[in-house]
């Protein structure tokens, strides 16, 4: 320990280890501990093969974790996925909470069905993300689904921080 006097101030540094340590346990409890919360939208986490079905039935690809898919509201109506959705909704029910089943499951448009892909996708860490396109002077939103990178975690190391 170091003392430092300052205009009649007691000033202590201490070793900066004790700290990082404390953190470094105090995150291993949080995520044991958030391992458990159940999930606010679904009974029972989706299976990825039931998932995977369900992406295939309605674009016809193969979820992969190094293949990105995009599409737009228009392949939505052209391929019919409304209709297919509706056909599952009976499977679709069995995941989600019955209070959620007439917001998300009743009176699918185009919007509520990008909702139910981000949703389903998210359990997986797959991501839907929105981005504007402009094709012949019309600007439309183009969706992309893509695996989320697992970024790892910052290494502990010992070192000083000098203020001079």
């Amino acid at each position: 320990m170091c003392v430092y006097y300052r205009m009649r101030k007691k000033v202590h540094f201490e070793d900066i280890n004790d700290y990082l340590h404390n953190i470094k346990v105090f995150d291993d409890k949080h995520v044991k501990k958030n391992e458990s919360i159940k999930n606010q939208l679904f009974r029972n986490k989706i299976e990825f093969d039931t998932l995977a079905s369900l992406i295939h039935d309605c674009f016809q690809v193969i979820l992969q974790e190094n293949i990105q898919y995009s599409f737009s509201k228009k392949t939505i109506l052209n391929k019919k996925i409304i209709q297919i959705l509706e056909s599952k909704i009976e499977l679709l029910k069995k995941y989600y909470i019955k209070c959620k089943h007439k917001v998300y499951l009743a009176n699918l448009n185009e919007k509520k069905v990008i909702t139910l892909l981000r949703q389903l996708l998210k359990v997986h860490d797959y991501e839907l993300k929105a981005k504007e396109k402009y094709e012949n002077g019309k600007k439309f939103l183009l969706y992309t689904i893509f695996k989320k990178i697992e970024v790892i975690g910052l290494k502990k190391i010992n070192s000083t921080i000098n203020f001079d």
